[in-house]
């Protein structure tokens, strides 16, 4: 009965946004790929189970919770030689970073829709053992069928913000069900993990075991720094260039790191700007407000080279992907996110890295790493694109003390490994193994 009205709820809204998606499917062709994943759940080929393997499911929305995959399915595969993974997301660039990580060993498909019919086939086709949300992706019919066929549901590196929180909270008698459903919760941190709680998760159920970025971060830092230097010579900054990087930025945070920038580029001739939106589809709002400014901007999709370029070229990444190798060569980092309403964006990256790290003040939803690094002095809160430049112009005149702000930055990164380890023995105890 549940999976009847929420079928039908579906499809209301389906309906209401059928225009919208229309468009989608005849304008932009990649939305069309995976429709029998999704609509119907039909996951091919049908893998044939081997004998004594466990079979688990790895659920990733997008881009960002997919590059946390790796090391958690590395250490699965070492707990669990014979196990054989499936690897779902729900976005297209998610679904086109999996491809590109994990297709010649895992089988890698779209989520499927919470219609009844496709949340079925597709747990009759795979058969898991064990599904693993990672983060949250709360489906009321995929958990109610789950709980039916008692398949184990595990949500790890469980985060829920303030707004999700709040969202939820409003609607607490629709979703309490689906919450009192998760078999286990590896949360983030024990904010986190009293968010869950209040939301129907049993006590018993939940545990914190920190976060899964910490260690997938450490354990590539070399490989990554050495592809950022690569991306750095190829694209054309010559040695002596300092690179600001402003990453996972919202418009607010383009408008300070712009502002900040121009006035920096006046007395320092060598310094260049690294823009990185949150949204790489902002471009043209990006190159717009560079024009404004008197700046222009070079798109990294062209493959323009900045050999001549000079202080009023500023290189704006529309790509996938390439944050992370910016990161490990800046000479400043600022993370977006903070200037506006967002919340803020994870400054765990840039912090691995040992840059000196600034973000702006509204960080609600990494609260506890902020606490982390500011408690040792290893990142810095600033309020506007004056306090901004004031920063990055003391980054680059006292080297040595932003190199010992990065060193602490870095110290806290290493201090919180192990999240991985701590959810693959919890999961290995969730299966019995």
């Amino acid at each position: 009965m549940r999976s009847a009205v929420f079928n039908l709820v579906y499809a209301i809204g389906i309906t209401i946004v059928a225009p919208w998606l229309l468009w989608r499917f005849l304008f932009r062709g990649r939305y069309r790929r995976g429709l029998k994943e999704k609509l119907l759940g039909l996951v091919s080929p049908q893998v044939e189970e081997r004998e004594n393997e466990t079979r688990i499911w790895l659920h990733a929305v997008s881009v960002g919770e997919v590059h946390l995959l790796k090391t958690l399915i590395d250490q699965l595969r070492t707990r669990f030689p014979e196990s054989r993974i499936f690897i779902s997301t729900t976005t297209e660039s998610g679904y086109d970073r999996a491809r590109e990580l994990f297709a010649e060993q895992h089988q890698v498909f779209f989520w499927p829709t919470d219609f009844s019919w496709a949340v079925k086939n597709s747990l009759s086709r795979i058969r898991p053992d064990l599904v693993v949300l990672m983060e949250l992706e709360l489906w009321p019919n995929f958990l109610g069928i789950c709980r039916a066929r008692k398949i184990p549901v595990a949500v790890v590196n469980g985060r829920l913000s303030e707004n999700s929180h709040a969202g939820y909270q409003k609607i607490r008698l629709l979703v309490s069900r689906s919450f009192q459903g998760l078999s286990l919760v590896l949360a983030q941190n024990q904010t986190y993990a009293t968010r869950f709680r209040q939301l129907g998760c049993p006590d018993d159920c939940v545990r914190v075991t920190g976060n899964i970025k910490f260690d997938s971060l450490v354990e590539s830092l070399d490989s990554i720094r050495e592809s950022g230097l690569q991306q750095q010579a190829a694209t054309g900054f010559a040695p002596e260039h300092r690179l600001f990087v402003a990453g996972s930025t919202q418009i607010e945070d383009e408008r300070a790191a712009v502002l900040a920038y121009r006035e920096l580029g006046k007395t320092r001739p060598n310094l260049r700007l690294i823009l990185v939106p949150r949204h790489p589809q902002r471009r043209d709002e990006v190159l717009t407000l560079l024009q404004g400014k008197g700046l222009r901007g070079v798109l990294f999709s062209e493959q323009q080279k900045l050999d001549n370029a000079g202080p009023d070229d500023v290189l704006v990444i529309d790509a996938i992907g390439e944050l992370t190798k910016w990161w490990s060569v800046a000479k400043v980092a600022f993370v977006g996110g903070a200037m506006g309403s967002r919340g803020g964006q994870n400054m765990i990256e840039p912090a691995a890295f040992g840059a000196p790290v600034c973000f702006g003040p509204n960080t609600r939803n990494f609260r506890e790493t902020v606490a982390s690094l500011l408690s040792v002095d290893a990142s810095k809160v600033v309020h506007d694109a004056n306090e901004l430049e004031a920063f990055v112009d003391w980054a680059l005149d006292d080297v040595e003390a932003a190199r010992a702000m990065g060193a602490r930055a870095r110290q806290v990164v290493v201090a919180n490994q192990g999240a991985t380890k701590r959810t693959v023995e919890q999961l290995a105890e969730l299966l019995g193994k």
